[in-house]
């Protein structure tokens, strides 16, 4: 189980309904050890949290998430977890299922997506298409970056996820999402190759820069 966090959160990160023009955003669970250079926490003043930890138990901030003002039953996109942690970290990603089944359970058929550099497991797939109505996509990110001042994650990881998750899986769609994308750091014609062939496992490609 997850520690809770601590009292003294900013609030951009303890109000942990995010809503966006394309959806809301759901982020009960803070902090992450990946160490990603870029990563959008140093705006939160939470870069140094390096253990995950949990704001509200996943059935409260379900509660709270359908019943937010501007969530539509069937209708508004949800992304879990994008904001200040890792969804397949391995104590994160039991929050993740809570948050996923749960939501399922309401017969909610809501388009759901998950991003992620991290392992997504066999039997992680497994999970994942015992959901029967959610419409969930996992979004693996892969930049090809080898600088570790940058990111010090392996970038086989996200390729092996991609693969089992296309090869796996019967209902849950993949992404391959080329992110972030720098001038001069990651867009050789070597990344483009690298990339052009990950897309054989993916339902989708997309990229964007930071």
């Amino acid at each position: 189980m997850l520690r809770v966090a601590p009292q003294d959160l900013p609030a951009s990160l303890s109000a942990f309904i995010e809503y966006r023009k394309s959806g809301l955003s759901l982020n009960h669970v803070v902090g992450c050890p990946l160490d990603c250079g870029y990563c959008v926490r140093h705006l939160f003043n939470n870069y140094d949290m390096k253990k995950p930890h949990r704001i509200v138990p996943s059935s409260d901030a379900v509660e709270q998430l359908v019943n937010h003002w501007a969530f539509r039953a069937h209708h508004t996109p949800i992304q879990i977890f994008n904001r200040a942690t890792d969804p397949f970290l391995p104590k994160v990603k039991e929050e993740l299922f809570e948050t996923l089944e749960a939501l399922d359970l309401r017969g909610l058929t809501n388009l759901v997506l998950i991003i992620t550099r991290w392992h997504v497991t066999r039997d992680d797939v497994v999970r994942l298409d015992q959901l029967q109505h959610l419409r969930v996509t996992i979004l693996c990110t892969w930049s090809g970056i080898e600088d570790d001042r940058l990111e010090p994650v392996d970038q086989s990881i996200a390729a092996q996820s991609l693969e089992t998750l296309f090869e796996g899986s019967r209902r849950t769609r993949c992404v391959l999402y080329w992110r972030p994308l720098i001038l001069g750091i990651n867009d050789t014609d070597a990344h483009i190759e690298k990339a052009a062939q990950l897309s054989n496992f993916a339902h989708a490609t997309a990229f964007t820069g930071l």
